[in-house]
């Protein structure tokens, strides 16, 4: 992908583009972080991500629809943009039934909507993504907030399944099937 440098952003950055003269919601810049997963927490440079995120300006904020700023925060560990983002994605539409999101770009109820709003909570609680031809680690509460207790169950890579449950930013339980990926497990944000 194309690369720019600004002072303004911190040095290098990922561009949408050699040459463009629009910016688009899609941020294609922020792909090689999700849904391509080469740069991320633990693995390739964390830091042009960073700073590829904040070059798409308002975009790095917006929830409407299957946009995924939300997404991004999360892997990118930063817990409290994932938190306000997330929180917005996930409230309930204008309609009368709780998860009818509005119809900003396709439909009524947008699915999408919800969809990229799981995808944004789930990876604040845990990542899995790991450099092409490695095994890689399950990272638990990556962007996840101390004060929001949080009791989970998801399947990871290599039929793993984690059981976790936090109350009040400590770890209450924590089971990891089969056992032998429990060395797999890295806690962030050590509570």
């Amino acid at each position: 992908m194309p690369v720019g440098t600004s002072e303004k952003f911190g040095g290098r950055y990922l561009k949408p583009a050699e040459n463009h003269n629009h910016s688009s919601w899609h941020c294609p810049e922020m792909f090689p972080l999700f849904p391509y997963e080469l740069h991320g927490i633990g693995q390739g440079d964390l830091g042009l991500m960073k700073r590829t995120s904040l070059s798409t300006g308002k975009d790095r904020y917006k929830t409407i629809a299957w946009q995924q700023a939300n997404i991004h925060a999360a892997k990118l560990g930063e817990t409290s943009l994932a938190q306000r983002l997330n929180s917005k994605k996930m409230d309930n539409g204008p309609y009368r039934f709780p998860a009818f999101w509005p119809h900003n770009i396709d439909w009524a109820p947008d699915h999408n909507w919800g969809g990229s709003g799981m995808i944004g909570m789930q990876e604040m609680v845990m990542q899995t993504h790991a450099l092409a031809g490695q095994r890689g680690k399950i990272r638990l509460l990556p962007s996840w907030p101390k004060e929001w207790d949080v009791d989970f169950k998801l399947h990871a890579p290599y039929k793993t399944t984690v059981e976790c449950k936090t109350k009040s930013g400590k770890i209450k339980f924590l089971e990891v099937t089969p056992q032998k990926r429990q060395k797999d497990i890295l806690i962030m944000n050590e509570r």
